[in-house]
């Protein structure tokens, strides 16, 4: 995704199904002056930077996480400037619509049953066989 206008968001909604990692963020100013550049996922920050005149500014390392419905995007303040975010959409086989709500459960529903474990069998012998 690349944004280029002014006081303008750019923003890519994560379709149903889909979940997105962004990995790199690029600002390039090709003015004279200042300006600022933010960039978000899923509602989180990731950059909220002044990039000087003529310059250049990259984030690498991210694994910032969007899920279906929720939003990245790059904004610039520059009449000239020029951003973009790289990453990955994935196929979300949790089937989730969105991250979970704080207690990272639905209140709403019952708890799952338990996990059924069979016994173990005690393990016999050592390291090396008897000899």
């Amino acid at each position: 995704m690349v944004g280029t206008l002014e006081a303008t968001w750019f923003t890519f909604v994560i379709p149903d199904g889909k979940r997105a990692v962004v990995k790199c963020v690029t600002f390039v100013n090709n003015t004279t002056e200042s300006f600022l550049f933010i960039a978000r996922a899923g509602g989180v920050l990731i950059a909220n930077r002044v990039i000087p005149a003529s310059t250049g500014d990259q984030i690498t390392g991210l694994h910032c996480v969007a899920y279906a419905g929720e939003d990245v995007g790059v904004f610039s303040y520059s009449p000239n400037g020029h951003s973009s975010i790289s990453g990955y959409l994935l196929d979300d086989v949790s089937g989730r619509r969105g991250p979970l709500d704080n207690a990272q459960q639905r209140p709403e529903e019952p708890p799952p049953d338990p996990l059924e474990v069979p016994p173990r069998e005690p393990e016999l012998g050592g390291a090396h066989p008897a000899r």
